[in-house]
């Protein structure tokens, strides 16, 4: 075999020339490596760190209601190692929704607010009742004799009713008309009870307290309390109307 072709034996002087310059480049490697790892170690724990917190941040709820509008948003520096900035957090407390519900609604203030709660007010006034007052009313007229001819003394009455609320301070007078004359008239005597009836007959008149009959169709009246002497609820119906035939 040729000394030129035999391979260089492990320890020998060419092979050991390489040796130191990959030793060299093998402990730069490490080296550098290993100052890089405070760098590396610091900037992921950083990003897992943000990616963590970004999930656990709470999205504020934006809402219409005053008060949640006028609440600040707090804002507080990041616990984790490498944050370069504050965090925003959501104000503690209820929710825009409850917070909405809760706060009352203010009274309306101005002029059409204030004319609002005088017609309210106006509305709750209890009403006082009218007065208790009686009312008289005739309810029937009559005639003695009943089918009289001419020349018969007629004597009129008739039946008057109070159907107010109070009784008359005085007795009703009660007046009879024949086509339109006053012919007599009769005091009522005594206080009439609200609800009592009473039977009123002429005792006075132009010819004393009877009618003379005359042949013919005659229209009767009888008016209580003509003159007007006893306040009423209802004054408008104090007269009866009744026709009379004379054969």
């Amino acid at each position: 075999m040729d000394a030129d072709s035999t391979p260089p034996h492990p320890t020998s002087p060419r092979r050991l020339r390489g040796w130191p310059l990959r030793s060299s480049l093998l402990i730069g490697a490490v080296v550098v490596t290993l100052g890089t790892v405070p760098v590396l170690v610091p900037l992921l724990v950083t990003r897992s760190g943000e990616a963590a917190q970004a999930d656990s941040i709470p999205v504020a709820v934006t809402s219409t209601a005053p008060a949640l509008s006028q609440a600040a948003v707090a804002t507080e520096p990041s616990s984790a190692a490498g944050s370069t900035g504050p965090r925003t957090t959501a104000p503690a407390g209820p929710t825009a929704g409850s917070l909405a519900s809760a706060e009352p609604s203010p009274e309306p203030t101005g002029p059409a607010s204030a004319s609002a709660r005088v017609t309210a007010a106006a509305g709750t006034t209890p009403v006082a009742p009218p007065p208790a007052r009686p009312d008289l009313v005739v309810t029937s007229v009559s005639w003695s004799p009943r089918k009289p001819r001419a020349g018969d003394a007629l004597l009129f009455s008739a039946v008057v009713r109070n159907e107010g609320t109070a009784a008359t301070a005085v007795g009703p007078d009660v007046a009879f008309f024949v086509d339109g004359a006053k012919v007599s008239w009769a005091a009522g005597g005594g206080s009439l009870a609200a609800g009592a009836r009473r039977t009123v007959t002429a005792s006075a008149g132009q010819a004393g307290s009877s009618w003379t009959a005359a042949v013919g169709t005659h229209t009767v009246v009888a008016q209580v309390d003509g003159a007007g002497r006893i306040p009423e609820v209802d004054e408008g119906n104090n007269t009866a109307t009744a026709t009379l035939t004379v054969g």
